[in-house]
């Protein structure tokens, strides 16, 4: 499969585009949330506060809003989610110059965000399967996830000198301007975004079923239930890996910001080499390649809790970076593949709950480091995801093999 495979479907041209511009607004609030809390509070503990009132609509509300795609135009709905984002960031810019704009103000202004961008995670990745289909639906998921790689690299450094030379109201313009652009160019889009059909019609004593019933309904499925145990412990003891890596560069490799920040940008970078691989991928087995690509990550963890120099932990973070990239690529699109085509919103809704979960791994992660050093803590983490994986995918392999010709 080529690697620009996806673009050939005219729509997807235009969904890739919003959603980069969406992604570029998703950073550049990502920054300007960290920075304002850190000058209201001068606390990284407000940091924490204000990102993780971010976080709690996922665990509110990520299940209703894949099941409400399911019922509506998916197109629709990630065209409102924009303009939503354009209109709250445009009053934070107003707000952002008047005196009663401070810490609480700005936790409304995340929580908000936080609601959008539970809606856009879920209804993009599920529009992007509608639009390429499921043949192309692995190249057309990488695909969706670089743009959120290469446009969040973007808005990182922009939104540090957006920051810098014009406040707060100068960066929450540039986030309205980026969520506007991602909502137009949805208009153009001329299909309603309904995927081809690959499974019966939904059943008429299924359309009453609440939100959570659907999802439970979708666990009992011994693959959907294993593809969520990934998720989640990928969530819980796999990405809070990044909370030590500042601690790590300081105490372990004895470097300052310069090599933070170096080990951040070539995560990125082995994000984006993993996502280009993925696009073309022949043949990929997306419920197989979750469980070896989350092996490769959490061994890719415990040996970069070993490094002690900078060219050795540069060279395993790369690894890292691009098992990490291709499992939260592979992670949905295997969900949407094993369960009827009516459900792949709720489908979509199951994993982005389990991003809801981050800051438990956070806290774990921050504690236990505290008690038994951060490169103990590191591999112990990567460890017990580790044996998390290998179990899941014995039992995957156990069910595929009860499982019917």
């Amino acid at each position: 499969m080529s690697l620009l495979e996806s673009f050939r479907v005219p729509a997807f041209r235009y969904a890739w585009s919003s959603i980069s511009f969406n992604s570029l607004g998703n950073q550049l609030n990502s920054v300007a949330l960290a920075w304002l809390a850190l000058e209201f509070t001068g606390s990284p503990l407000g940091v924490g506060a204000i990102l993780a009132t971010r976080n709690v609509p996922r665990l509110l509300l990520a299940v209703p809003f894949g099941a409400l795609s399911d019922r509506a135009d998916r197109r629709l709905l990630l065209a409102l989610a924009n303009y939503a984002g354009a209109v709250s960031s445009l009053v934070v810019a107003i707000a952002s110059g008047q005196e009663w704009f401070g810490f609480v103000a700005l936790m409304f202004a995340s929580a908000t965000s936080g609601v959008i961008d539970v809606a856009q995670t879920n209804w993009a990745k599920a529009y992007v399967f509608d639009v390429v289909g499921k043949e192309r639906a692995v190249n057309g998921l990488a695909m969706e996830q670089l743009a959120n790689k290469l446009f969040g690299m973007v808005g990182g450094f922009a939104g540090g000198l957006l920051l810098f030379h014009t406040g707060a109201g100068g960066i929450y313009l540039a986030m309205a301007a980026s969520y506007a652009l991602g909502a137009l160019l949805l208009n153009l889009i001329k299909v309603v975004g309904l995927a081809p059909p690959v499974a019966s019609p939904i059943r008429q004593q299924d359309e009453d079923m609440t939100p959570w019933r659907v999802v439970i309904s979708l666990l009992r499925s011994p693959v959907v239930l294993l593809l969520a145990l990934i998720a989640l412990s990928a969530e819980v003891l796999g990405y809070s890996n990044e909370v030590l890596w500042g601690p790590f560069v300081q105490e372990v490799l004895q470097r300052g910001e310069v090599g933070l920040g170096n080990l951040i940008g070539l995560l990125n970078a082995g994000g984006i080499a993993g996502l280009l691989l993925l696009g073309i991928a022949h043949r990929i087995n997306p419920n197989k390649a979750v469980f070896l690509v989350a092996a490769g990550f959490a061994i890719g963890l415990i040996v970069f809790s070993t490094t002690r120099s900078m060219l050795a932990a540069s060279t395993v973070i790369l690894f890292v970076g691009a098992a990490w990239a291709v499992l939260d690529s592979l992670l949905p699109t295997a969900l949407q593949l094993n369960v009827a085509n009516e459900w792949r919103g709720a489908s979509v809704g199951i994993w982005n709950l389990s991003r809801g979960f981050g800051p438990i791994g956070h806290l774990e992660i921050g504690a236990l480091a505290a008690v038994i050093g951060v490169a103990t803590t590191q591999a112990i983490n990567g460890l017990l995801f580790l044996v998390v994986v290998a179990a899941a995918g014995w039992m995957y392999l156990r069910v595929n093999r009860q499982a019917p010709p």
